[in-house]
């Protein structure tokens, strides 16, 4: 029976960084192999639906998207799946965030494009910096859109699958996030889910993890539970780690409050598809 990988992207499959080539040389090869045995192998994101096909043409396969943390489900291009806030749910979730937190950036995310608007900055040396940070990230770098009404246009209309949050650009802000994360799912954990991301909170609609888009693909495929492996090294992904347990991979290098929701250790995503194959050497 057919076999899934489900990998995270940055830390990830984007681990070590290749600003050129995105994903290297060797793990496109192992991916290319594991599916070419007919296996199926998903990208699980918080990124949007741009973003992960520039990572399909790199590996030039039929690749699943699970993405903005299950929001969407794709296949070739096809939507397979797809749930979005509704009409006015975010507006007291970006007020409450506004009144209690010191947040330095908003991004609203669709299917549509990859960003609408990230003119929410408070200061201008953090909006240079981020625009800096921005352009050397190469072949990582998303493309956004910079349009007040559009951002309050769509903020209104609920018509987003991802909210993301952004805190700073130090520790002191991952820690910031960290503790907004359980505040924001205690404060409105009836509509949405708030997932820690370093120094960012991904906030998706009520049901949305990596683990519950997953789970459709498990069954949408007609995939064995014991057959699915998962591969990832951020808060968002420990949904995936406790839904998939004994096939639950970490990177080496993420924090010990998320590895330690996980039974295996990598330092390479690819690592995952070598273990497989020992495994049906056996």
């Amino acid at each position: 029976m057919a076999k899934l990988i489900a990998t995270d992207l940055d830390g990830t499959l984007f681990y070590p960084k290749h600003t050129i080539r995105m994903v290297s040389n060797r793990t496109v090869r192992a991916i290319r192999r594991f599916i070419d045995n007919g296996n199926k192998f998903a990208i699980v994101s918080g990124r949007s639906f741009e973003s992960c096909m520039t990572v399909i043409h790199r590996i030039k396969r039929d690749v699943i998207i699970v993405g903005c943390n299950g929001a969407f489900i794709m296949e070739n291009k096809k939507t397979i799946y797809s749930v979005s806030f509704k009409e006015g749910d975010l507006l007291p979730v970006m007020k409450f965030m506004e009144e209690n937190f010191d947040i330095r950036g908003v991004l609203l995310m669709n299917t549509d494009k990859a960003y609408k608007n990230v003119d929410s900055f408070k200061t201008k040396k953090y909006k240079f910096g981020y625009l800096t940070y921005m352009f050397f990230q190469g072949a990582y770098r998303e493309n956004f859109h910079k349009s007040k009404m559009s951002y309050q246009e769509l903020l209104e209309s609920g018509k987003v699958h991802k909210l993301l949050v952004m805190f700073g650009l130090n520790q002191d802000a991952r820690r910031r996030a960290h503790e907004a994360s359980i505040i924001m799912n205690e404060k409105f954990g009836d509509i949405l889910e708030c997932a820690w991301s370093g120094l960012v909170v991904e906030i998706t609609p009520k049901g949305c993890t990596k683990a519950e888009g997953l789970k459709f693909v498990e069954e949408y495929y007609n995939i064995n539970h014991n057959d699915v492996y998962v591969v990832g090294d951020s808060g968002n992904d420990i949904s995936m780690f406790n839904a998939y347990y004994e096939n639950s991979f970490c990177m080496k290098k993420a924090p010990l409050s998320v590895s330690k929701h996980a039974k295996h250790i990598v330092s390479r995503a690819r690592d995952v598809v070598a273990y497989i194959e020992n495994e049906e050497r056996k």
